[in-house]
């Protein structure tokens, strides 16, 4: 995606931090449906490995305030870490 410089406003791009859980609906205030979603990172500290992934590839963004990975990782017990671009 190529953004133009002054084509967006520097408070557009938006990142949160919510809790991990069962594929599915996760709650992300704030998103709305024509927003786009730039990327959604797991991070796990369930134990010592403490590992992270890219697993944007897995969500869209099916509601108002919700991005959802039916089918996907469940995070449970790590935290998303979700940026997107809010289109306004």
């Amino acid at each position: 995606m190529a953004v133009i410089e002054g084509a967006i406003t520097r408070d557009a791009v938006k990142t949160t931090i919510v809790a991990g859980g069962a594929a599915g609906d996760h709650t992300v205030t704030g998103i709305k449906t024509r927003d786009i979603l730039v990327s959604v990172l797991h991070q796990d500290y369930t134990d010592a490995s403490e590992t992270g992934a890219d697993i944007t590839g897995e969500f869209s963004i099916s509601a108002a305030d919700t991005i959802n990975n039916a089918a996907g990782t469940d995070t449970t017990g790590g935290f998303l870490v979700v940026t997107y671009l809010s289109v306004g």
